[in-house]
């Protein structure tokens, strides 16, 4: 009985390496086709949670704690408190390059390694979530209590205290303490400590301003709330990838704080719905550099697209153009996965 002829032996082997290649080939396919999904996976995860972010912060924009029928006259107390920009009119505002823009924009200078033309936008706003009630009334006093500090109220931080007829905001100069009755006293002292009374007032030109006093006779359940300023931006992080930022102005005693929010952030564009006609619908989208100072006010909606891509090279090697908001974004022929998001973000403060 014969074996197999190196003929027949040969025509195997070449068989089996057809074989092993179109499995081979099918393998790395496969997995191209996981990697690049995977890559797409993570794309829209940082996507959403970035538009999120975004949405979240700026529809609050000019909230101070009541609903818009019955939002009171805010006066500032805060030493360290910007006036230009925490009043309705300026509670949203933006630039179109921020590394150009100037510290009437950047309250504690620019940050580090912005991008080069990309925009910025900035809100100010009472918290609609971390609020803390005061149980007993209260008037011109350096002193007034919560019934816990669960939301973690610190020293240098603003807040806002309103009872939805008067409203203002003041800088903690002191620690949280416990007093005998297990009720946390925030200590707002008046002066130089941190605050003045009748310093700023959203209508100055009023005599009383708020009864030239540091506060009203508040009665038991007025609220104090955490006060924020966020600018958010792309710059470079420590890898050197663009990323969308936040930075928070007015979190600590006009120190900022800055969070890293979506790495691979490429390009964001950024359109502002404005009111021409006072009737409180959106009658055009502008860019910051086609508002003038008093179109501010009017802006009721805001219309941001961003580009994200993904950290590893996965697709094939071309370059594609981009549109966001109408603009033509080129991008690199480095094989990333690329993907844009686009929202528009109704401020709900300013609507009726």
């Amino acid at each position: 009985m014969s074996g197999f002829s190196l003929i027949e032996l040969m025509i195997a082997m070449a068989i089996s390496l057809i074989l092993l290649l179109g499995v081979t080939q099918i393998y790395l396919g496969t997995s191209a086709t996981n990697r690049a999904q995977e890559g797409l996976s993570r794309v829209q995860e940082n996507a959403r949670f970035a538009i999120d972010s975004l949405s979240r912060e700026i529809r609050m924009a000019g909230y101070n704690g009541c609903p818009r029928s019955k939002s009171p006259e805010l006066s500032i107390m805060a030493n360290d408190a910007d006036a230009d920009f925490i009043f309705s009119g300026r509670s949203v505002i933006g630039v179109d390059n921020a590394a150009s823009a100037g510290t009437d924009f950047w309250l504690n200078g620019l940050p580090d390694n912005l991008e080069d033309e990309q925009p910025a936008i900035r809100v100010t706003f009472s918290s609609g979530s971390d609020i803390a009630t005061i149980p007993d009334s209260f008037g011109n006093s350096a002193q007034l209590q919560i019934g816990s500090n669960e939301v973690g109220f610190r020293q240098n931080d603003f807040i806002t205290i309103t009872d939805c007829e008067t409203a203002h905001i003041a800088e903690i100069t002191r620690n949280p303490q416990n007093d005998d009755e297990d009720a946390d006293k925030i200590n707002i002292s008046h002066g130089n400590t941190g605050n003045s009374p009748h310093r700023w007032c959203d209508e100055p030109s009023e005599e009383d301003c708020n009864q030239n006093q540091a506060f009203q006779n508040y009665d038991d359940g007025a609220q104090a709330m955490q006060f924020y300023s966020y600018t958010f931006y792309l710059a470079e992080n420590g890898s050197g990838a663009p990323s969308l930022y936040r930075r928070d102005d007015m979190r600590s005693g006009g120190e900022a704080e800055v969070r890293e929010l979506v790495e691979n952030v490429e390009a964001m564009r950024i359109q502002y719905g404005e009111d021409t006609s006072g009737d409180f619908q959106v009658n055009r989208y502008r860019t910051a550099s086609q508002l003038s100072d008093n179109d501010w006010q009017n802006v009721l909606s805001v219309r941001i697209s961003v580009l994200f891509a993904s950290d590893e090279v996965l697709s094939e090697a071309r370059a594609t153009d981009f549109s966001l908001l109408g603009e033509t974004i080129p991008t690199d022929a480095d094989r990333r996965v690329r993907q844009v998001a686009t929202t528009t973000i109704s401020l709900r403060n300013r609507l009726q």
